[in-house]
């Protein structure tokens, strides 16, 4: 059988890590049907990928086909990116987008702003005194 006639296998997933040099990890989703439960359940595979162009970013779509292994790890090389992941999910954005920031969430208030009747409420009360507690006297 020659090579051209030999087809490669193919599989479609997204790119979780590209800090590698030449190489991307890419996260394979696969959904089967549990045997005993029949509920579809989502299977992922991480697979190291050969990128010689590194063309691939972190949240693309790619394509990637099987080769002759590359190195210990890698059996798999990146035929071509299907869609790139936009600037803002590359991981400049927030895990949560619905959460706001501390910063954002309370306002501060300036401290000579709105407290006028409260700090003469204060001033006017007597400051308490603690007594430390006596010890108990044995017999």
């Amino acid at each position: 059988m020659t090579a051209a006639a030999k087809s490669s296998k193919t599989l479609t997933g997204r790119v979780v890590s590209d800090r590698m040099s030449k190489t991307i990890t890419v996260q394979i989703l696969r959904k089967v049907k549990h045997p005993l439960y029949k509920k579809v359940v989502v299977r992922t595979t991480r697979l190291h990928v050969h990128d010689a162009d590194e063309i691939a970013r972190i949240g693309d779509t790619v394509l990637i086909r099987e080769v002759r292994p590359i190195s210990r790890t890698k059996s798999w090389t990146i035929e071509r990116v299907l869609t790139q992941a936009s600037d803002e999910a590359a991981g400049s954005a927030p895990d949560n987008p619905d959460k706001e920031s501390p910063a954002e969430a309370a306002p501060t208030v300036d401290a000579s702003e709105g407290q006028g009747a409260a700090d003469e409420q204060n001033s006017a009360a007597e400051p308490v005194e603690t007594e430390a507690a006596e010890p108990e006297k044995q017999s």
